[in-house]
């Protein structure tokens, strides 16, 4: 009894997917999970975020006329920092592989853009890196010998410590984004099949 059950199970109507259906899976089974656009878009979105965070600290101090002015700005690089090195990704996958004319110079452009943009984000923190100093400058002074501190000079070490650090927080992100935006473009996962 159970033989026939099985050879009857055979002629029942299994859900096939169309062509179309069956080459989009095969060509997503070798996508990475990370190179899938909601991903990308994602991991851009909170690296923006980030960027904010960190360009806000100073975009406030050194934006007087209005907060709200200091959180569009900061708002509006953070998604530049972040917009540009995706479009310079796509820009450069289209450049390797020879598929758009307006590839190089739309590359070039991106970086160049970028590279102003960024420099113009580290030269703003330099200038306000007193805001990272510690006190107002007194001295330390050693009870066991008669060596004195001045502690201006750790406050200088600490706020270009600090300086460095957040300068290279958005820069670290745009890589992240960029590296992710190349390899998640199109044309590399055509070349990948």
């Amino acid at each position: 009894m159970k033989k026939k059950t099985e050879e009857m199970d055979a002629f029942k109507h299994q859900d096939y997917g169309t062509l179309v259906e069956n080459v989009d899976t095969l060509e997503a089974s070798g996508e990475r999970w990370w190179t899938k656009n909601w991903f990308v878009i994602g991991f851009t979105i909170f690296m923006t975020a980030m960027d904010f965070g960190v360009l806000y600290s100073v975009l406030d101090m050194a934006v007087t006329q209005s907060q709200i002015l200091g959180i569009l700005l900061s708002i509006g690089i953070a998604f530049l920092l972040n917009f540009i090195p995706l479009l310079a990704a796509r820009s450069f996958s289209q450049t390797i592989y020879g598929i758009k004319r307006e590839a190089p110079m739309v590359l070039v452009i991106s970086i160049l853009s970028f590279l102003v943009l960024y420099s113009s984000t580290v030269v703003l923190r330099f200038a306000f890196r007193d805001m990272y100093g510690g006190s107002d400058g007194g001295q330390l002074v050693n009870t066991m010998e008669s060596v004195a501190v001045n502690t201006t000079d750790i406050d200088d070490q600490k706020s270009i410590a600090m300086v460095l650090l957040l300068s290279v927080e958005p820069l670290v992100t745009s890589i992240a984004v960029f590296i992710l935006g190349f390899f998640s473009s199109v044309e590399v996962k055509k070349s990948a099949v």
